[in-house]
């Protein structure tokens, strides 16, 4: 462990993976090797990250503070301490754990073309980004690479920070006003619940994008009138819950993808009593619905 916490002028910190880590100070310059901690002072110090395999922790400690990333770089085994800023350097990728971010007060510079990754855990709680702010154009990702509930937890951040969840395996459970903070787009090759809670109007056509469209789910966990666009997704109406909705223009031909053991009202002036039945029989609770038609 280097520790700098004395010093009160402004430091450039840079690693870049060949050459020895430097730290340079305007005037003196140390060079360190075998170095894994890092804490600098409470200058306004910036780091200049390229990788390195041999550093675990860098801690910026007092001032405001930049970490300035470029190259292809994963830093989700290096735990980031105390800084203001991350940037992304146009045209490169970094990679960081979503432990990095939760509960800190950041903002994230994608410049125009930076991409920023932000690896998921398994633990829900690791993710409350309510004091990440987004600049830039470049995108930023949330990688789902096991399962996870991330109800309950703001990952949109300040400004809907993220452009898209891409779900490599297991299972995602999102609220539906996570997913529609911004223009998100869930991705993947692995599954996606996503709850709806109150009346809704979301078009989910380009919002779950997943590789099966049998992985993506739209529960109702609570009652619901719902005008939207249901997509390719399938539809679970849970116990308690009613959905209420039209047939003709929302469940017509999704009857084969609708389950659960809550309510469905239909709210068309006229069912089939064929299409009526179909329903019927892929719920558990009350169906109510104006029979007009085949009866």
């Amino acid at each position: 462990k280097i520790d700098y916490t004395t010093l009160s002028t402004a430091v450039t910190v840079t690693i870049n993976g060949t050459n020895p880590i430097t730290v340079n100070d305007g005037t003196n310059t140390d060079t360190l090797t075998n170095v894994e901690h890092i804490v600098s002072g409470s200058g306004n110090d910036t780091y200049n990250y390229t990788g390195t395999p041999s550093v675990t922790t860098l801690d910026a400690a007092g001032g405001y503070d930049t970490l300035s990333l470029s190259g292809t770089v994963d830093l989700t085994g290096v735990t980031l301490l105390n800084f203001e800023t991350i940037s992304v350097a146009d045209g490169q990728t970094a990679t960081i754990s979503a432990t990095n971010l939760d509960d800190k007060t950041m903002t994230i510079n994608t410049n125009s073309t930076g991409i920023l990754n932000i690896v998921a855990t398994t633990t829900p709680s690791d993710h409350d980004f309510g004091g990440i702010t987004s600049s830039g154009t470049g995108p930023i990702n949330l990688i789902v690479n096991n399962s996870v509930d991330l109800t309950g937890h703001n990952i949109n951040g300040t400004n809907s920070i993220i452009d898209e969840i891409k779900v490599t395996n297991g299972t995602v459970r999102l609220s539906e006003s996570q997913v529609t903070s911004g223009t998100v787009k869930v991705s993947g090759a692995g599954s996606a619940i996503v709850e709806v809670s109150a009346s809704s109007s979301t078009d989910f056509t380009s919002i779950l994008a997943l590789t099966t469209p049998a992985n993506e789910t739209i529960e109702f966990t609570a009652n619901s009138t719902f005008t939207g666009d249901f997509g390719d997704s399938k539809i679970l109406v849970d116990s308690g819950a009613t959905l209420t909705t039209d047939f003709a223009t929302k469940l017509n031909g999704k009857v084969n993808v609708l389950s659960g053991t809550g309510n469905v009202t239909l709210t068309d002036t006229n069912v089939d009593a064929s299409n009526v039945d179909a329903v019927a029989a892929k719920i558990g609770g009350v169906l109510t619905a104006t029979i007009t038609d085949g009866a």
